[in-house]
């Protein structure tokens, strides 16, 4: 009978267990950030492993701005995760309640960040303080983390103009999940 009531607390106990155990943090190994001067003032620092914090001074009203996002994961030298997609600022909103991963990097950028999602990006001051990722903010992933994997994520943002587009800001991140 004590058995009978003490099943649902081991029970309780061990998923909290293996959850704790399966959050894992992202560990930046590499950062470059390339900015266009005549759009935007960029300034990055790494206030810890998995933390990042970005101060932008926007230099320029952005009309038609994209974003290309890319992640991959490296395994021995193999691909084994890929997602590569470019979408327009205005059309974000959409495309985060139709793909998850564009979900997981726009709650990211508003938990931490004071940019607005909308067409038209005023210029301005824009921040991102204690960027980074965790698994448990990515459960579509959980079959592909793992700690002897290396991950890339870029960010390519450019705006679009009569005569083509003008990159104005490209980000790529390196490392890899870690407990």
């Amino acid at each position: 009978m004590y058995l009978c009531l003490l099943l649902p607390v081991i029970y309780s106990s061990i998923v909290c267990v293996l959850s704790a155990q399966t959050n894992l943090h992202f560990i930046f190994t590499n950062h470059t950030d390339i900015s266009n001067d005549e759009y935007i003032e960029l300034n990055c620092s790494q206030t810890s492993n998995f933390l990042l914090n970005y101060d932008i001074n926007l230099k320029k009203t952005l009309r038609s701005v994209y974003l290309q996002i890319s992640i991959k994961e490296y395994f021995e030298k193999r691909t084994t995760f890929k997602f590569d997609k470019t979408v327009s600022v205005c059309e974000l909103t959409k495309a985060r309640r139709m793909n998850p991963v564009i979900q997981v990097i726009l709650d990211v950028f508003s938990k931490h960040s004071n940019f607005k999602l909308q067409c038209v990006v005023p210029a301005g001051y824009y921040f991102l303080k204690n960027f980074g990722f965790a698994s448990d903010q990515a459960q579509f992933l959980r079959s592909f983390i793992r700690a002897d994997t290396t991950w890339k994520v870029s960010l390519n943002y450019s705006e679009k103009l009569r005569m083509g587009s003008v990159g104005f800001l490209y980000i790529n991140h390196e490392g890899y999940f870690y407990k």
